[in-house]
């Protein structure tokens, strides 16, 4: 997590390789950190998300299948920031 500025920093040169993250990688944890880089990529406006349709169908789906209920509710307002960032 202490990664997530540099890699938001980078914008969407770094949106690939998180794409392809969530693809492999389902759990939790994972889903929570990548949503992090994203939701920093959003207040920092280093790459517009909320522009990214397919992304942002993806990580909804992804908080939507969240097993833990405490994480998937800190995600959704994640979620929802991003949404409402710009």
């Amino acid at each position: 997590m202490e990664l997530a500025r540099p890699i938001a920093e980078r914008g969407g040169a770094a949106v690939p390789f998180l794409i392809d993250q969530l693809s492999s990688e389902k759990d939790d944890v994972a889903v929570r950190d990548i949503l992090l880089i994203f939701d920093a990529m959003a207040s920092t406006r280093a790459y517009d998300d909320r522009a990214d349709s397919s992304l942002m169908g993806a990580l909804t789906s992804l908080v939507s299948a969240m097993k833990d209920k405490d994480w998937q509710a800190i995600c959704l307002k994640r979620l929802q920031r991003i949404r409402k960032s710009r």
